[in-house]
């Protein structure tokens, strides 16, 4: 029963109850001595004073505990939120620190403080705010680039640097403010705008940028399997490239793959025998090229200048060309 409403109905009962005393049963005065003094009242009077202390009691009962109800209430709404923003820090591996004051949920949190959650397609969720932040998430593991400042994440959170990746594949003028900021990204998001820049033959900036890359041989591979006359790389170029780069035999007969195919025969020699004299591990790719362009005299000379032990396959291809078998070397490498 709302306060006003009872006490509205108390004070009709009390005058409704003290008329019909005097009314009805007596009108008479009574007296009572308190702390030495005399009261003298109509007993209906006395009546309706009684009844009045008595509301004056459950009016102060009933306020006492609509109070504790109304701030034990309050602590409950401010822990259950308090609940929702753990549940997404949590969703967000965000290590964040909530204070509760009720020990259902102080229990709880101590136990989703422990769980890492991951975010599925069907993931059907009545808290709008943890809905959502899911609706977010799945949209950038999905390839969206979607404004998360709101979340507060920072700039090594993977969260972040997919949304950033997302954000280079579909906004080609980020690109480049990726790479003419590039100490303000971490290297991989560097690479990621190198390698897009690669894919889109832009040859200008390609070789404006190189400098800000550390090259390996994936991106190595890719810069040089993209590559077309546009570039306009020079012989010194890809030496240069080859020869900064961390590559093994196997890497230099993938690159020989390749470039046999974008250079002429004798700048592809050139080049091959430059980096074999100053690097060992460039000396089966340049079999490769020779044997690939069927100067089998000169792929002779070089095997003769190696011990017999080394490059037994080669040796063996030469022995077939030498006995008249016209197999190419590449079907013969994978036989």
């Amino acid at each position: 029963m709302k306060l006003g409403r009872y006490t509205f109905f108390s004070l009709l009962l009390i005058v409704a109850v003290g008329a019909y005393v005097n009314i009805s049963i007596t009108n008479e005065l009574f007296t009572i001595v308190i702390f030495g003094e005399e009261y003298t009242l109509l007993v209906a009077v006395w009546i309706m004073i009684l009844l009045s202390i008595f509301y004056i009691i459950t009016m102060s009962h009933m306020i006492f505990y609509s109070m504790k109800f109304y701030f034990k209430g309050k602590v409950l709404t401010s822990d259950y939120e308090k609940m929702i923003n753990l549940i997404i820090s949590r969703i967000l591996n965000k290590d964040e620190k909530f204070i509760f004051k009720t020990n259902e949920y102080k229990n709880l949190s101590t136990i989703i403080k422990q769980i890492t959650f991951e975010v599925n397609s069907d993931f059907v969720c009545d808290m709008v705010e943890v809905s959502e932040l899911v609706e977010l998430i799945s949209s950038i593991h999905n390839g969206k680039y979607m404004k998360i400042k709101r979340l507060g994440l920072d700039d090594q959170h993977p969260l972040s640097i997919k949304n950033t990746y997302n954000r280079l594949e579909s906004d080609n003028s980020f690109i480049f403010t990726v790479l003419k900021n590039s100490s303000e990204y971490n290297n991989d998001i560097v690479r990621r705008a190198y390698e897009i820049l690669i894919k889109n033959h832009d040859s200008e900036n390609i070789k404006k940028y190189l400098n800000l890359i550390t090259l390996d041989k994936e991106l190595l591979l890719l810069l040089l399997g993209e590559l077309k006359e546009s570039l306009d790389f020079s012989m010194e170029e890809l030496k240069s490239m080859c020869k900064t780069t961390k590559l093994s035999q196997k890497d230099y007969i993938e690159i020989a793959k390749i470039l046999k195919y974008k250079i002429n025969p004798d700048e592809l020699i050139e080049m091959s025998e430059s980096l074999q004299s100053s690097n060992e591990d460039m000396s089966e790719a340049l079999l490769y090229i020779l044997f690939d362009l069927e100067m089998v005299d000169k792929a002779k000379d070089l095997l003769d200048s190696y011990d017999e032990s080394e490059f037994i396959q080669y040796r063996s291809f030469l022995i077939l060309k030498e006995s008249g078998h016209n197999f190419a070397i590449d079907k013969f490498l994978n036989m």
